[in-house]
């Protein structure tokens, strides 16, 4: 959707985007929630609280990722803290994936 709605003008070589960054961030925000909401949603259908928890959790280290992106660091020591939440955010919503998987009928 992001992409589709970026349109941009050319100007003597320059290219100029419609839509401001923080109407992508916006863009991304409801898409990691649409995606971690229905992921909880399915969990909790299917009596997984455990995964249900896990895609909680994930969505808000996802944005506490986001957050901490967004500020300048001038300790390399504040970056890794950072990925390690990122981490922490991306290995909760594959141990999810993996517990709704598991009891899935395909």
């Amino acid at each position: 959707l992001g992409l589709t709605m970026v349109i941009t003008k050319r100007d003597k070589g320059r290219v100029n985007a419609v839509i401001p960054v923080m109407g992508l961030v916006g863009l991304m925000i409801i898409g990691t929630a649409a995606m971690n909401s229905s992921l909880a949603y399915l969990a909790a259908r299917m009596k997984k609280k455990g995964a249900m928890v896990c895609f909680i959790v994930s969505f808000f280290l996802i944005l506490a990722m986001g957050y901490l992106s967004s500020r300048n660091f001038d300790k390399a020591s504040m970056n890794w803290i950072a990925q390690g939440i990122n981490f922490c955010g991306q290995l909760l919503l594959m141990c999810g994936c993996f517990m709704v998987t598991k009891g899935a009928k395909v």
